[in-house]
């Protein structure tokens, strides 16, 4: 093998190398959020499905309690669909660019 094929292969693993710390920088910091109509719930969603807050406006205590539970868990599933639609964007980029 030669000196200009072993740099040809070290490079490409610094690239690989390069693009796999980008993807974990980007999964470590996954987020998805999500609000109902009104805006006065608002449920955010780490990288790995965990609900990572939930902010509710005083308003919603005069809500029927089955439909602000429905409404929160609306909100929850939204923002959870958004953070994994982000998981699955960055390792489809990941795949792509290790070819």
């Amino acid at each position: 093998m030669s000196e200009q094929q072993v740099e040809e292969i070290v490079d490409r693993v610094r690239t690989q190398l390069g693009v796999l710390e980008h993807t974990l920088d980007g999964l470590g910091a996954v987020r998805g959020s999500a609000r109902n109509e009104d805006g006065s719930i608002v449920a955010h969603i780490d990288g790995r499905g965990a609900l990572a807050g939930l902010e509710l406006a005083e308003s919603v205590t005069r809500r029927d309690a089955v439909e602000l539970g429905a409404e929160i868990l609306a909100a929850v599933h939204e923002a959870a669909r958004r953070a994994g639609a982000e998981r699955a964007r960055l390792l489809q980029d990941l795949r792509s660019a290790l070819g």
